[in-house]
């Protein structure tokens, strides 16, 4: 209970993922066009079953009154020890409420017990790579207030479970290797309902700045239920491009930028 609020958490499961799609994407019955969000549901659903076949159940629904109100959603990283803190989202309507404190209290809490794919151990530490929602809370005051320091490079976040732990983050460089100034990868991360529209949203964006371009998508689940982070969700030249959720003109110039980069 909090304040008058009838508040509950359960964790989503096959018969309740119709919930997290609902809070996901709040807005579909208002999109015109709703195709990329529901290939983008799809997917994500596909992942999270497989997912949860090797893991459990890996992301939490808060309700109030019964009624869908937030989701948090996260995954272990089994090769470093540590769990990653992918998603937390609470609806507008609900918002400022506590319920998205509620839901990360729960989290850390679960999350810092021994796990059997961590060989019976807690993990190191919980990480996230925290993002704002206008007109939300802003995620890294959130996760500051439950204990998460900034990593050496700043991001991403990281709460560490094991004494004297410092969370390290270095990235991969096989996706820069494979982006150059004719060709723009895009991270198609089907742990997100987002995947189909970003991917589209930059392959239609890069073409009208330049058609030459080849888009390049890089399945981040392909090769196994497993992947170091790779938070960009568009590279060209080797340079990042801004979010998919920003304005298509300051797509448009980011990718404008990264031609001109000198390599």
């Amino acid at each position: 209970m909090t304040g008058k609020m009838n508040l509950s958490i359960k964790d989503v499961a096959k018969e309740n993922l119709k919930d997290l799609d609902l809070i996901c994407i709040p807005f579909l019955d208002k999109v015109e066009d709703k195709s990329d969000f529901i290939e983008g549901i799809e997917k994500r659903n596909e992942w999270y079953l497989k997912m949860m076949e090797h893991y459990g159940p890996i992301s939490k629904v808060a309700y109030v009154d019964d009624l869908p109100a937030g989701m948090i959603q996260f995954i272990p990283r089994v090769s470093e020890l540590v769990f990653e803190i992918q998603c937390i989202f609470i609806l507008e309507k609900f918002a400022k409420k506590g319920i998205g404190s509620f839901l990360l209290r729960e989290t850390i809490n679960e999350l810092s017990t021994p796990k059997l794919f961590f060989k019976n151990r807690p993990p190191k530490a919980l990480i996230s790579w925290a993002f704002n929602v206008s007109g939300l809370v802003p995620q890294e005051d959130l996760f500051k207030k439950f204990g998460f320091i900034e990593s050496k490079c700043g991001r991403p976040l990281y709460l560490p479970i094991e004494k004297d732990y410092e969370y390290s983050y270095s990235r991969g460089k096989k996706i820069q290797e494979r982006s150059n100034e004719k060709k723009a990868i895009t991270v198609l991360d089907t742990s997100c309902p987002f995947c189909i529209f970003t991917v589209n949203k930059y392959k239609k964006i890069s073409k009208e700045v330049s058609p030459q371009v080849e888009v390049c998508v890089v399945d981040k689940f392909r090769v196994s239920n497993e992947t170091k982070c790779m938070i960009d969700f568009c590279e060209f030249n080797k340079k990042k491009i801004v979010s998919a959720f920003a304005k298509e003109d300051e797509i448009k110039e980011s990718i404008k930028e990264a031609m001109l980069a000198k390599l």
